[in-house]
């Protein structure tokens, strides 16, 4: 009896390792946007320009004035022209195949 404990103990242990192991984990992609294009919703895991607007990208959840592009990482007013600033997250891939 005390093996069987044992040997369920030890595989249970096996499981939670290989659980919190990234390489054992259902990777989508989502966690490698950090980058969005405030314009088309494009996502990047890096900072730079976007390919088709030819704006900057941003971090995604950062607020952005959709008229002049002026950035806050709070939501407010734009301190520019004053419009709403939009909170900018990426679209997401269709999983749909």
């Amino acid at each position: 009896m005390k093996k069987l404990i044992l040997l369920f103990a030890s595989t249970l242990f096996a499981f939670s390792l290989a659980a919190a192991n990234p390489i054992f984990k259902n990777n989508n992609g989502d966690d490698k946007c950090t980058y969005c294009c405030p314009k088309c919703k494009k996502c990047e895991s890096k900072e730079g320009d976007c390919a088709k607007d030819k704006c900057a990208m941003v971090k995604s959840g950062t607020y952005c004035c959709t008229k002049d592009m002026t950035t806050s990482e709070v939501e407010a007013k734009c301190p520019k022209c004053h419009n709403d600033m939009k909170k900018v997250e990426c679209k997401k891939a269709d999983t749909k195949k």
